[in-house]
């Protein structure tokens, strides 16, 4: 065989075998588009299947339900008196301390207690040496006292004048005397009406003696006149019986009115002696509010920065705190920010990892929420977390409680498919490109 003949026959087995390899066989591309297809409906399915939720982070407080009362100076000054020593038990309205001011706290106590007395008084059975306190000092009391002083020396010198009264008194017994005479006239009326009936039937007997002849013209004449004198007597009481039913009615007109005036000063007196009171208790409740330290709930005294008299304070700034004797359950406060915030539900599950108690060593505890603010504040809503299982951690370690706990939050959300969350930014996309 030559040579030509030898490399055209190596060329077609060369060209034989380049067809062989370029041709993919039919049972391959088969099966690999089977394989294709089914491997992408599993990935479908599993994307559709599969769901995890969203995590919201935020800064959580664990407080009981019942949380430590902070007392806040509400204005500056020296602590001029300290009532109480660090976890003292106290009770809800005793004082704790007095912030530096121009009133003697014994003489506004001392105050205080009169006004307590005075109100199981009656406004008469309050007598001036009840109300007056000598050499006290009251600072911006003061003014309030010398108004409610003044307005009560005024209505004590208003009942003890009683001008009012005087002359309802004597109008009343001019009344009597009135009335009185009434009686009196009366009977005479009643008197007189019976000399007039004689006198008048005497005449009419005269008259007919006089037609029969036995009397003179003379003697008739006097009968008559008598007869008129009778009744002008008569008339005359009654007359005078009228106008004193009028006067009757004058004085009884004029005892209502002087009543009616008595009435209208006196209870205009009292108004502002009782104005005057409220603002006088109304000024020691701004004088407590503004000066004193109060506990607000029953519990023990803990100090924080100041221990002592003498100490300056600022206005705002804490001074004690009263630690309830019963605090209640826990419960947890976290600061939601806004964004994001329509996707926390009640229920959700939260998980929470305290600063001072590393989640790696003590794990985390679990929550729910309870609770979300409806109204947002300084652009944070106020979740509350419910704890059912307490401080108790995922590694059963019981962690001890103490107020104010602080700690991060971690709020899952409602759970979400895969395939949502692939398409989700594909269907943003879209809707952006048709509304432009």
């Amino acid at each position: 065989m030559s040579k030509e003949e030898s490399a055209r026959k190596v060329e077609l087995q060369i060209n034989e075998l380049e067809d062989m390899l370029g041709r993919v066989p039919g049972w391959i591309t088969r099966n690999g588009m089977i394989l294709f297809v089914i491997l992408f409906a599993l990935l479908l399915f599993g994307s559709w299947v599969y769901r995890y939720p969203d995590k919201k982070n935020a800064r959580i407080v664990v407080t009981s339900v019942n949380p430590p009362a902070d007392l806040k100076a509400r204005t500056s000054g020296k602590i001029t008196r300290l009532f109480v020593v660090n976890n003292e038990q106290v009770n809800t309205g005793d004082v704790l301390a007095m912030i530096e001011n121009p009133a003697a706290y014994d003489d506004v106590v001392q105050l205080k207690q009169s006004l307590e007395f005075l109100d199981s008084l009656s406004i008469d059975e309050v007598t001036e040496d009840m109300t007056e306190l000598n050499n006290v000092k009251l600072g911006t009391i003061q003014s309030q006292y010398s108004i409610f002083l003044k307005v009560y020396r005024d209505y004590m010198e208003f009942k003890r004048i009683d001008s009012h009264q005087r002359r309802i008194e004597t109008s009343r017994t001019e009344l009597r005397r009135q009335r009185e005479f009434t009686t009196s006239l009366t009977e005479r009326a009643s008197t007189q009406e019976e000399a007039y009936n004689l006198a008048q039937r005497q005449n009419n007997r005269d008259g007919t003696l006089y037609e029969e002849g036995v009397i003179s013209q003379a003697d008739l004449e006097e009968s008559y006149s008598e007869m008129l004198a009778e009744r002008n007597k008569r008339q005359e009481i009654i007359s005078q019986l009228a106008e004193n039913n009028i006067s009757i009615a004058r004085t009884e007109n004029q005892i209502v009115e002087l009543e009616l005036r008595q009435q209208e000063e006196q209870s205009g007196m009292i108004n502002t002696l009782e104005e005057s009171y409220n603002n006088l208790k109304a000024s020691i409740t701004s004088w407590e509010q503004t000066y004193l330290l109060v506990a607000p709930v029953d519990g023990s005294v803990t100090f924080t920065t100041y221990w002592s008299e003498n100490q300056n304070v600022q206005l705002g700034e804490k001074v004690l705190t009263i630690i309830p004797a019963k605090s209640g359950s826990m419960i947890g406060k976290i600061s939601l920010p806004l964004a994001g915030a329509g996707e926390v539900h009640e229920g959700d599950q939260v998980f929470i990892q305290f600063d001072n108690f590393p989640h790696l060593n003590y794990g985390m505890v679990k929550g729910y929420v309870k609770n979300i603010s409806e109204v947002s504040d300084d652009d944070f809503y106020t979740v509350e977390v419910e704890l059912p299982n307490g401080l108790l951690s995922f590694y059963d370690i019981e962690i001890p409680f103490s107020q104010n706990m602080q700690g991060n939050a971690e709020i899952l959300t409602d759970k979400k498919r895969l395939l949502t969350r692939v398409l989700n930014p594909i269907r943003s996309a879209i809707s952006k490109q048709v509304e432009m």
